[in-house]
């Protein structure tokens, strides 16, 4: 599969193909947050344009250069924390995985199309098939993670909020206040 499918999108095609698929990946936001990702410009002004930027760009390239597993994992993991936090049904999150072979056949349409070029894509259908699933796995471990921090950060929350109401000595003693009286009031 190298072979063949990097020799469908050499260069220039590889470039139409990731302008193609970004404008995929950008769909799922609103159009003035899908304008302002899409420009390019460094990673202080535009992170998360920067990061679906180049780490789309790696994430191609290991699709159709055969990356391995870890390799696309690594690719993805930027680009899925971002989503994992941001209010996208999970769907919308990994649209931009399959969209890739919608991307693929709208670069490659205006190819005669023969048995070595069906056989190439019937083998980055695969590939985006295994992408998409590794995608599938970080998503649900950054969710994982998100939900942990805000437990916390309730629990810290609450914690604060008992102490300033100097409930928490007599909850953290065990003993309940003397009958009729109330936890101290804090001001």
């Amino acid at each position: 599969m190298r072979s063949t499918a990097s020799g469908l999108f050499v260069k220039e095609r590889r470039e139409n193909l990731l302008a193609r698929w970004r404008k995929k990946m950008l769909a799922a936001y609103p159009a003035d947050s899908a304008k302002f990702y899409g420009r390019e410009c460094n990673g202080f002004a535009n992170p998360v344009g920067q990061t679906i930027i180049e780490n789309g760009e790696q994430l191609l390239n290991l699709v159709l250069d055969e990356g391995t597993d870890e390799e696309v994992r690594a690719a993805l993991d930027p680009i899925i924390r971002i989503r994992a936090v941001q209010e996208l049904s999970p769907s919308a999150a990994l649209a931009f995985v399959p969209a890739l072979k919608t991307a693929f056949r709208e670069e490659i349409q205006e190819l005669h199309t023969d048995n070595a070029t069906s056989n190439a894509l019937a083998a980055l259908d695969a590939r985006v098939d295994e992408v998409l699933l590794v995608a599938f796995d970080q998503y649900v471990l950054c969710r994982e993670e998100v939900a942990t921090i805000r437990v916390r950060e309730a629990g810290r929350h609450v914690s604060g909020l008992l102490r300033r109401l100097g409930v928490a000595e007599w909850l953290g003693s065990g003993e309940p206040p003397e009958s009729g009286s109330s936890p101290p009031r804090g001001e």
